[in-house]
């Protein structure tokens, strides 16, 4: 039997075939960047790009970055130049972006507490590995997941919604703690988008879904007020969602509200906070994101209202108007005072600090911000301009746990309940009246 031979020119020709066709895919992988090589790989472009691309695109820049860090230290004319505070943070973030590195070429996604525990004998502290992090991702324009790593979860969703096709109407009143990874928070609504999610195969869609008839999305600040909210069971009430952060919002949890806020917009989305400058901070957060992380940028949302505690829940009297028609603080008599019996605590040094240096950042805080609404933007400073007059702290607990009778003065804090179910009606009914800014 004669043996195939291939000729030179079929062997070259079949070897240019194989490496076009690597070039193809190549090219087919690359993630689009719109503009410049620095610019952060935002959902936008994580969405048109298969998870091979991006991943291909994080090593690249994490390779680019160990290159130029080198490059500044060794051409650097005398070492005395170099800082030695710079020195120690190239150090730590070269530490962490060799983890990194291993976790994208294994596969592996560790969360922030992971790395911590790896390199507990070569950094101080876990806030030392929470902060490199951040750099990094700021640095190299890359999403931590991408980067192999997760903050931790802390968190819980509830009501008119399903995970992995499990309605978590029957859950359980302490809810599902949140996913951390981005394939699983994910949101769909509906089965027309369920169906269009899961593949050929019929493989069940990862992620939630969004029940059709789902008309609220309420975000509470505490596991208790939410645990409280689904023990009495709003949802059956009100379609709702209910989330919750366990205080102020984790990367899971600001990026699951987005991702429900985009499956379902025509849906209001409110939030239920203390009545003191650390729930403001925890409002600001959501809407506008967090710092001046680009990151958190594509999971602020704009659109969430303030549904309380605010002012007129805790006090009652003439309420005065703190702007001017141009937006400017007015001058005007102060008129409120607080409800009888009603528990309170006075503003500490700390809370007064705080309160003024969240009024100071508020207008830079939404220069940075594409999407902008004026009139709620202005009602929601006003709001906070009586917080920040007032001086007093109010938790969420007090409409439930020192009776409603002592908040009937109030007219929009007024409950009547006929059942065991006052809080979440009171929370309903402030919903349907639109009392929410």
């Amino acid at each position: 039997m004669e043996a195939a031979v291939s000729s030179p020119s079929s062997s070259n020709t079949s070897a240019a075939a194989v490496v076009a066709k690597r070039l193809t895919r190549q090219k087919k992988q690359r993630p689009v960047l719109a503009s410049s090589e620095d610019e952060f790989i935002g959902p936008d472009i994580v969405a048109v790009n298969t998870p091979a691309a991006i991943t291909d695109e994080a090593v690249r820049r994490m390779e680019v970055f160990v290159l130029q860090t080198i490059h500044e230290i060794v051409t650097t004319t005398q070492r005395s130049t170099i800082r030695e505070s710079r020195l120690r943070v190239i150090r730590l973030q070269l530490l962490v972006l060799r983890l990194l590195y291993q976790n994208i070429h294994c596969g592996i996604i560790s969360t922030q507490r992971d790395v911590y525990y790896r390199l507990a004998r070569l950094v101080p502290d876990q806030g030392c590995i929470n902060r490199v992090i951040q750099q990094l991702v700021q640095i190299i324009g890359i999403p931590r997941q991408w980067l192999g790593v997760v903050p931790g979860t802390r968190g819980c969703v509830g009501g008119s919604i399903s995970f992995h096709g499990v309605d978590l109407r029957c859950y359980g009143s302490e809810g599902l703690p949140l996913p951390t990874t981005q394939e699983e928070l994910r949101v769909v609504q509906g089965d027309v988008d369920r169906t269009a999610a899961s593949n050929k195969d019929n493989v069940p869609f990862i992620g939630f879904e969004i029940h059709g008839k789902t008309r609220y999305i309420v975000v509470v600040e505490k596991h208790a007020v939410f645990f409280r909210l689904m023990e009495e069971r709003i949802f059956e009430r009100l379609p709702c969602v209910l989330l919750t952060s366990h205080g102020f919002p984790t990367v899971a949890a600001r990026t699951l509200l987005s991702n429900l806020h985009r499956a379902a917009q025509s849906a209001p989305l409110v939030a239920l906070v203390d009545y003191n400058p650390s729930g403001l901070s925890i409002l600001q957060q959501y809407k506008y994101g967090a710092g001046g992380m680009r990151e958190s940028q594509y999971a602020a949302v704009h659109a969430l209202h303030w549904l309380g505690l605010r002012t007129h829940h805790i006090a009652e009297g003439r309420e005065p108007n703190f702007l001017d028609s141009d937006n400017s603080v007015a001058s005007e008599p102060f008129q409120l005072r607080l409800l009888p019996r009603l528990p309170f605590q006075r503003f500490s040094q700390r809370d007064v600090v705080m309160m003024a240096n969240l009024l100071s950042r508020w207008h830079g805080i939404r220069e940075g911000c594409e999407w902008k609404d004026n009139d709620a933007d202005n009602a929601w400073y006003e709001e906070a301009l009586k917080m920040q007059h007032l001086r007093v702290k109010v938790e969420l607990e007090v409409l439930y746990q020192h009776g409603t009778d002592e908040l009937k003065q109030s007219a929009s804090s007024s409950l009547e309940p006929s059942d065991g179910n006052g809080f979440a009606a009171w929370v309903c009914r402030a919903i349907l009246r639109h009392d929410y800014i």
